[in-house]
């Protein structure tokens, strides 16, 4: 066999040989990107369990929001009752009237969110 030849077989072999070790490499690459997405499902799961808790809380304040609603009716009830008998109507009635106020605008601006 002439020298030609020879080289001629060698770098058909080795022209086959390199697909080969690309198609190895892009193995390695399949099981990297493999592990990239059981950790995306993994979040997307914690996503989902994040998104279900918070339409359930969402569903909570609107109930509590409406409680609050009739609180407030009392609240005003109470204040009213207090100036027929001409007293003055203690701080602590305002500030729980503050604070079911501001319940009532943080739930309302939550509701806003439409899960």
């Amino acid at each position: 066999m002439s020298k030609e030849k020879a080289l001629k077989r060698i770098n058909e072999y080795l022209a086959k040989q390199e697909p080969q070790k690309v198609e190895l490499g892009l193995v390695d690459d399949l099981e990297k990107k493999e592990s990239l997405i059981k950790e995306a499902s993994g979040i997307r799961d914690q996503f989902l369990t994040d998104f279900n808790s918070a339409k359930r809380q969402l569903r909570a304040l609107e109930s509590v929001s409406k409680e609050i609603k009739i609180y407030l009716k009392l609240v005003d009830k109470i204040k009213q009752s207090f100036k027929e008998l001409g007293i003055d109507v203690p701080k602590k009635v305002f500030t729980i009237e503050s604070n079911f106020n501001q319940a009532v605008k943080d739930a309302e601006r939550y509701k806003k969110f439409k899960l």
